[in-house]
């Protein structure tokens, strides 16, 4: 029976991994096509979005078979940890960017907090034991998922936004040799567009688990409607991953996004399935995401002296223009 057991934890977890690495290759495939110094268009551009599907396709089934062989709990840190090496791997044996000391301590120490959930995280529910309905239908649960749909039409306006804002200033940029508008390039180190990218993706995903689950008890016209509802979610998450890794840093988005889908999924379970009293260590649960949180910043490249200098020189500058302008005005 033990041996069973082991033999069936093998399994999970083996398919946990390869659906990190599918999900992982489904952002790699165009971030080492776009870094080929080629703009990316035609069949070259179609191919690579088709891979990037059916890598993002095959990701997302291979977690559900891991999902019915074992706990999420367990499933989703060894994928987030199989998915972040990869990315850390493939981006710097590809040239694509370059990782200093700093981002392969964070992208490990990432990849190590994500797999001590397993050990300090909540354990899974006794089969059967879970009433999906009552669950979802408590004022707790009502209210976190109402603020993860807001936060989803949140982040798909400001994109959409942001993308207006890139097709006006393409208008009014100067038209090139071939008489056409010569469209700006989206930045690859746009944080508001990364952290909108990554709550795109990682609510979809978390209300795409609880629709899912809720199938499972529906029937007639509400199990239509989840089934729609389903496949939306479905539509935001990889489209949203697609569009993801044509405008972001594939380097440190990834990170980013799946700190955000841990944390959501966390705060689900919390919230909506129960999972507080099942949680093996409260604290050391607690410090882990805090671990979490510190490896992003490490991985984001972010330097918070530099940004202070920046911040002192542009003070120092609006000084300097508004005494000039008493001066002209004196």
């Amino acid at each position: 029976m033990a041996s069973s057991d082991a033999g069936t934890m093998f399994e999970y977890l083996l398919l946990s991994v390869l659906s990190g690495l599918l999900s992982s290759g489904s952002y790699q495939v165009v971030s080492y096509g776009e870094a080929q110094g080629e703009e990316l268009q035609g069949w070259r551009k179609v191919s690579l979005d088709v891979a990037n599907y059916v890598l993002g396709f095959g990701g997302v089934g291979v977690f559900i078979l891991a999902s019915n062989l074992g706990p999420v709990s367990v499933c989703m840190p060894a994928q987030t940890a199989a998915s972040l090496l990869l990315n850390m791997i493939v981006q710097y044996c590809g040239g694509i960017k370059h990782f200093t000391k700093t981002m392969i301590a964070g992208t490990l120490i990432l990849a190590a907090a994500a797999l001590c959930l397993i050990f300090v995280g909540p354990t899974d529910p006794p089969s059967g034991s879970i009433d999906v309905i009552k669950l979802v239908s408590s004022t707790l649960a009502e209210v976190w998922l109402c603020c993860n749909v807001l936060l989803l039409l949140g982040s798909f306006a400001f994109l959409m936004c942001s993308r207006s804002r890139s097709v006006a200033a393409a208008d009014a940029s100067p038209l090139s040799e071939a008489g056409t508008a010569a469209a700006p390039k989206a930045p690859k180190e746009s944080g508001a567009r990364m952290l909108a990218y990554a709550l795109l993706v990682a609510e979809s995903t978390a209300l795409g688990a609880t629709i899912g689950k809720m199938i499972t008890v529906s029937s007639g016209g509400i199990l239509a409607c989840c089934f729609f509802f389903y496949f939306l979610a479905g539509l935001g998450t990889m489209v949203g991953g697609n569009f993801a890794s044509h405008v972001c840093d594939v380097a440190v988005y990834l990170p980013i996004s799946q700190c955000v889908q841990l944390a959501v999924n966390g705060a689900t379970g919390l919230f909506v399935w129960g999972d507080a009293p099942r949680v093996q260590s409260p604290v050391l649960y607690a410090c882990v995401y805090g671990l979490v949180f510190l490896c992003v910043f490490l991985c984001s490249e972010i330097d918070c002296s530099k940004l202070s200098r920046q911040q002192s020189l542009l003070g120092g500058d609006q000084e300097t223009n508004m005494a000039e302008q008493r001066v002209n005005e004196s």
